[in-house]
């Protein structure tokens, strides 16, 4: 992605039309010239990356490029946008913010054959993550690491399965939580799952599809009610970004 003009040549006449619609809607609605420049530029960046989605540009540094500006100034671009125009997630928004946060997982380490350790890492590039996880799992005693790399958060998985049931709203009777708390204490059940994770299937999968693999793993093999479980996890791996494969 080089500029401008390869975005919009690749946005559809819908896309178009809905960037257009949601722009003078907005501004509109804070009256005629009362926007300041940099609100402007908030409201058209918020439309704009609104209508693409999941399309590209994606990272900082594919803004940058499009925008010609630094990759540190698309950064606070997108915190203020989302800031200024963009709807804060709440609960009934929550499989939005987990998707999001799937969509930037880098690498994923489990080690559930010992005391249950492990850690999700995911990339910050997009601030909005920072912004909606960490509450969150400040909310549920959790944390998260930075490490060397700001843009890198190493999450413990404990932690993470925690957010998965929070935000899809998983009864307390049936949490991935509760499910890995009965792995951890049956040696039989750890073996299980130490073999599915040193699988061919496992290895070929993508980074995002890991985690939804052994969560599903976890709820097929071990929970009193799977097909509950795996109900909350549909909405996600609905996307074709996230389809694995059927046990």
């Amino acid at each position: 992605m080089s500029d401008m003009q390869t975005i919009i040549d690749g946005m559809t006449d819908d896309q178009k039309a809905e960037f257009g619609d949601r722009f003078l809607r907005t501004w509109s609605d804070h009256g005629f010239g009362t926007l300041s420049k940099r609100d402007t530029e908030l409201l058209l960046f918020s439309c704009l990356t609104e209508v693409i989605g999941e399309g590209l540009p994606r990272t900082n540094y594919d803004w940058a490029r499009a925008l010609r500006i630094t990759p540190a100034r698309v950064r606070n671009l997108r915190r203020d946008a989302y800031m200024r125009f963009g709807s804060l997630l709440d609960a009934d928004q929550g499989v939005a913010l987990l998707r999001r946060c799937l969509a930037n997982v880098t690498t994923m380490q489990v080690d559930l054959s010992g005391n249950g350790t492990g850690s999700v890492q995911i990339v910050a590039d997009d601030p909005v993550i920072e912004l909606e996880l960490e509450p969150r799992l400040k909310a549920l005693g959790g944390y998260y690491e930075y490490g060397r790399n700001r843009e890198l958060l190493q999450i413990p998985l404990s932690s993470f399965v925690a957010v998965v049931d929070t935000v899809l709203g998983v009864d307390s009777e049936e949490t991935f939580v509760a499910v890995m708390e009965r792995v951890l204490q049956d040696q039989r059940a750890r073996g299980a799952v130490d073999r599915e994770l040193a699988s061919k299937a496992w290895a070929d999968k993508s980074e995002g599809g890991k985690i939804l693999h052994f969560l599903k793993f976890l709820a097929h093999t071990f929970a009193d009610k799977p097909a509950k479980l795996i109900e909350y996890l549909e909405p996600i791996m609905g996307s074709h970004k996230y389809q694995i494969a059927k046990p």
